[in-house]
């Protein structure tokens, strides 16, 4: 891999204080003490990831894949070099390397992680359970049946472009939603139905569903975070092996939450007739995704995405090598997929 130096800009940024990051950003405290690199750069506040390694290719590959093939509202990356300053430091920080992206947080809006949605006193999620189905379930007793169509149907997709990928880091603190803010009613009221039926004009914020009140206006954040996809790591940058299961820390049901390569192998030859598991189960109860299956499983629209990075075109080169090993691995996803249209 090599970075086209001709396409990444330089920036000197001002380090914010959390005590002012935390009127900026609406995340918990804890997040942003352990994340702080949020700058202001042409006006916008952005988040800088420091990176030097083949995480800048991946993060711009889902979202360029995320967005083209899978119709998801992915957050866009750009590689930037970054020189902090503060007030003790007059010669400026460190120079580094890393991913910018837009902060996407409106003021008139709450948002909501699912790890912070499986907090009692903010939802009932938690007692649902750990998977992508419990969420769907939750939101099916939660949300207006216009706003599920659309829940549902991001997550659905979502779950198949991380599938196809290989994402190994889907988790409750990158899945995310966002609702207008409501006067008067706190962030952790705002997702209970019983609260909003105290507001005035709450007939504009419910509806009344097989004789339940549920909430109308939750939608979901933008896709991020998808640094470990396609067998990449940090540490030891190619981890894929051709036969590799794909086990997701965010399954599709909690019974589907492997523990090893080797428990997912046995489960898959054993239960699943030599297919995915968690792809079949999401096929199983969802056929009408069967046609976004199909259009992986027999194109090539990830190929046109790979070769963009062979290009001079794109801040991140790839070399041969590299591209081989993608290659490979998205073949064997393709027929993972195959397999899947023959259940």
């Amino acid at each position: 891999m090599k970075l086209n130096e001709a396409l990444i800009p330089h920036y000197i940024c001002s380090i914010i204080p959390i005590y002012k990051l935390k009127n900026k950003v609406m995340l918990k405290e804890e997040y942003l003490r352990e994340k702080p690199t949020w700058y202001e750069i042409d006006d916008k506040l952005k988040y800088f990831k420091v990176r030097n390694d083949f995480r800048l290719f991946t993060e711009q590959f889902f979202s360029k894949f995320g967005k083209e093939v899978l119709g998801l509202d992915t957050l866009d990356y750009n590689v930037a070099v970054v020189r902090t300053s503060s007030p003790d430091d007059i010669n400026g920080g460190e120079k580094k390397v890393g991913l910018l992206s837009d902060n996407f947080q409106s003021k008139n809006k709450n948002y909501y992680l699912l790890s912070e949605m499986f907090d009692s006193e903010i939802s009932n999620l938690k007692s649902y359970g750990y998977s992508l189905d419990a969420v769907i379930n939750f939101l099916n007793d939660t949300i207006s049946k216009e706003d599920l169509l659309k829940c549902k149907d991001f997550l659905i997709r979502l779950f198949i472009a991380d599938s196809f990928t290989m994402q190994l880091d889907r988790n409750p603190n990158n899945i995310g939603f966002e609702i207008p803010k409501v006067d008067g009613i706190g962030y952790k009221k705002r997702l209970r139905p019983e609260a909003i039926e105290m507001v005035a004009d709450s007939n504009k914020l419910l509806v009344t569903e097989n004789g339940f009140s549920k909430l109308k206006g939750l939608t979901p954040s933008k896709v991020y975070d998808n640094e470990r996809i396609l067998g990449v790591d940090h540490k030891k940058v190619f981890l894929y092996n051709h036969g590799d299961v794909w086990t997701p820390v965010w399954p599709y049901s909690e019974n589907l939450l492997f523990e090893s390569q080797e428990q997912a192998k046995k489960v898959q030859e054993e239960e699943y007739d030599g297919c995915d598991p968690n792809l079949i189960e999401l096929i199983l109860n969802n056929p009408e995704y069967m046609p976004l299956i199909d259009r992986l499983a027999n194109g090539d629209e990830y190929r046109k995405i790979l070769e963009e990075f062979t290009s001079g075109e794109t801040q991140v080169h790839l070399m041969p090598e590299s591209i081989e090993y993608f290659e490979l691995l998205m073949e064997d996803r393709r027929k993972e997929f195959q397999k899947v249209l023959k259940i």
